[in-house]
């Protein structure tokens, strides 16, 4: 029982920091709840070189915008930043909505111009 109180004291730590982050610096919100409970991520990194599928890091909750339906997409409140500025292929791109999930897997996705 020690063990699971403290493992509950830690979350709730973590929430209140995640939560006090993601005031500070959240620029936007999220346009629809969807299924999964989504985070936005500040950074993320590809998975196999690949060009649109990233795991989020430095993830919070995402917040919500209560005007959507449900199962509607989910788009990240703020473009995620690369986790290497030095790595050409993990910039920003300014034509494409960032998704991610309850696990912090993210997905991007070009829009067409």
């Amino acid at each position: 029982m020690p063990a699971d109180n403290f493992r509950s004291v830690t979350r709730a730590v973590i929430a209140v920091l995640a939560t006090a982050a993601l005031i500070s610096s959240v620029s936007g919100v999220w346009t629809c709840p969807s299924e999964r409970e989504p985070f936005c991520c500040g950074k993320y990194s590809r998975v196999n070189e690949s060009s649109t599928v990233l795991i989020g890091i430095e993830c919070v909750d995402a917040p919500r915008n209560d005007n959507c339906t449900n199962g509607g997409p989910v788009q990240c409140c703020k473009p995620m930043t690369p986790e290497s500025p030095k790595d050409p292929h993990s910039q920003p791109n300014s034509t494409a909505d960032y998704y991610c999930d309850s696990k912090a897997v993210g997905y991007s996705f070009r829009l067409q111009e």
